[in-house]
């Protein structure tokens, strides 16, 4: 089993859905799928195994550049929970913010009997209501806006990636054949 680490590099990758780029991508900096399977618990979770020869020319040029598309593929990743996050937590503000206006609003009415404090009640719970119509508006164009952007960001990030991948094939020498760059 010694004598394995001395001739073969290996390489473990858990990914979620779609891996077929990775097996591509992998493959140009010289590293053969061995093994792929789904994951136990999570569906959209593939584990795949790698291995490639320990002696190789220009490995620390190739591994350089590997580091370079794993943190670019984590930032995709990182940004695209960051839009859902950042919307999601600004909903969750706003929607208790109009529930304490409606809130108060039904306090004013339930509580005092005179015209004045219905009257008053009855217009901060419309207020709350509407504070709830608007700030949904509001987060709906806010998520479009954000997905827009991200997907710009996408796009120059995964330009990246394929460039670091088509530096890293050149060296190599690795074959596309019929396997592309995806543009997604």
């Amino acid at each position: 089993m010694a004598e394995d680490y001395m001739t073969q590099d290996s390489l473990a990758v858990a990914i979620k859905e779609p891996a077929q780029d990775l097996e591509t991508w992998y493959g140009a900096f010289g590293w053969t799928l061995t093994e792929k399977h789904a994951d136990n618990v999570y569906s959209d979770v593939i584990h795949m195994n790698f291995t490639r020869p320990h002696k190789i020319e220009n490995k620390d040029r190739l591994q350089l550049l590997q580091v370079r598309m794993e943190i670019l593929l984590n930032m995709v990743s990182r940004a695209d929970r960051k839009v859902r996050a950042s919307v999601g937590v600004l909903s969750a503000f706003l929607f208790l913010l109009g529930a304490a206006i409606l809130l108060c609003g039904t306090l004013l009415v339930v509580r005092f009997n005179d015209i004045f404090y219905i009257v008053c009640g009855i217009v901060i719970a419309v207020a709350g209501i509407l504070f709830w119509v608007f700030s949904t508006l509001l987060c709906v164009q806010l998520y479009d806006y954000s997905q827009k952007r991200y997907v710009v960001y996408k796009g120059v990030l995964m330009e990246n990636v394929r460039s670091v991948v088509a530096e890293a094939a050149s060296i190599t020498g690795f074959d596309y054949g019929n396997k592309e760059l995806r543009e997604n």
